[in-house]
């Protein structure tokens, strides 16, 4: 019980020092003129939800991790939903970042057509191995 404790305070902490780093990009990107800079500002605080998002089904699949058999079982479905959340993350910057540095958004179409597959394999791998990983914890 104690480690689930420290597992959320940790957690926690982390996600206030990303607020704070936030928090400072903004005031930096307030005082600086440049396109990238508020592109990728401006990015961070539109998703920040998502971010928040991930960050609590994170601290939910580590939670279940910790927990012995057959509690740790739902582990691996929430490091899938982390896993599609976090892809969905780095597809939005890397869209913002072909569109505002490379500034060629139609490079940025092609993958986005096979964003469903790439979510869909994410999830997919990610619990299978999850399930695998438990499998192989428990018979030692």
């Amino acid at each position: 019980m104690r480690s689930i404790i420290k597992l959320i305070l940790a957690k926690t902490v982390g996600s206030l020092i990303f607020l704070l780093f936030l928090l400072l990009a903004n005031i930096a990107n307030a005082i600086i003129s440049n396109n990238i800079l508020d592109a990728i500002v401006s990015f961070l605080n539109s998703q920040i939800l998502l971010i928040i998002a991930i960050a609590i089904v994170v601290v939910a699949a580590d939670g279940f991790r910790m927990l012995t058999f057959p509690f740790n079982l739902p582990g691996p479905l929430f490091n899938g939903v982390a896993a599609v959340l976090s892809i969905i993350f780095l597809l939005g910057l890397l869209e913002v970042i072909i569109s505002t540095i490379l500034q060629a958004p139609e490079l940025f179409s092609s993958i986005d057509q096979f964003s469903i597959f790439i979510y869909g394999i994410t999830f997919l791998l990610t619990v299978g191995l999850g399930y695998l990983d438990l499998l192989n914890d428990r018979k030692k």
